[in-house]
């Protein structure tokens, strides 16, 4: 498909996508059901992004999205793949950036990030440690997309967040000559435009 002015997609059709929880004992009922979104002509296949789907820590089992969406990548070659959401202030951008890299390279550039703060607050976050206010995870969400940014501008890159023990640091000389080029490479085509923030 072609990409218009500042990377947005062009179509003269209506795309259609199926969101799915990433909920069950095996993953692979999900790999089997993005597989065949595709042959059914779906143009995106999107997995939930959840540790526990409850407040009270019970809830359905869960799958990891990326291993799927990693094999989904490999068995089909044309439907966009990716997450809604994943919540990014429970997350290392770093190693987020490097995950989303290896399955774009996978996928031939066909991933989509939907982030957002996450939810449920407790279940998610909560029961790790993790904060669980609205306005922390938000200055989480803004500042991790920053990082996310600068690991893949393939430029020399450091950050420093604000002084607070939840936001994030980076050490561009401990990286490297490049900095955030030499920790994780840059993705087949630049993410900002494929990048989708979600009230949740």
């Amino acid at each position: 498909m072609p990409y218009g002015r500042e990377g947005t997609l062009v179509t003269d059709r209506l795309l259609r996508g199926v969101a799915v929880p990433n909920f069950g004992d095996e993953p692979t009922g999900l790999i089997e059901l993005g597989v065949a979104a595709e042959q059914a002509g779906f143009d995106g296949f999107f997995l939930w992004d959840h540790i526990v789907f409850s407040n009270t820590g019970d809830g359905p089992p869960i799958i990891d999205p990326w291993l799927v969406l990693a094999v989904v990548a490999a068995r089909t070659s044309r439907i966009k793949l990716g997450t809604m959401i994943t919540p990014v202030p429970r997350r290392r951008p770093w190693q987020l950036a490097r995950q989303i890299t290896s399955l774009d390279r996978l996928s031939g550039g066909r991933v989509i990030l939907g982030v957002g703060i996450g939810s449920p607050a407790y279940g998610d976050h909560g029961i790790f440690h993790e904060p669980t206010g609205d306005r922390v995870r938000a200055d989480m969400l803004d500042e991790g997309l920053a990082v996310l940014a600068g690991l893949w501008s393939g430029e020399p890159f450091g950050y420093e967040g604000e002084p607070l023990p939840t936001l994030y640091s980076l050490d561009a000389q401990a990286l490297g000559q490049r900095g955030g080029a030499d920790l994780v490479e840059c993705p087949v085509r630049l993410p900002a435009r494929r990048i989708e923030v979600m009230d949740r």
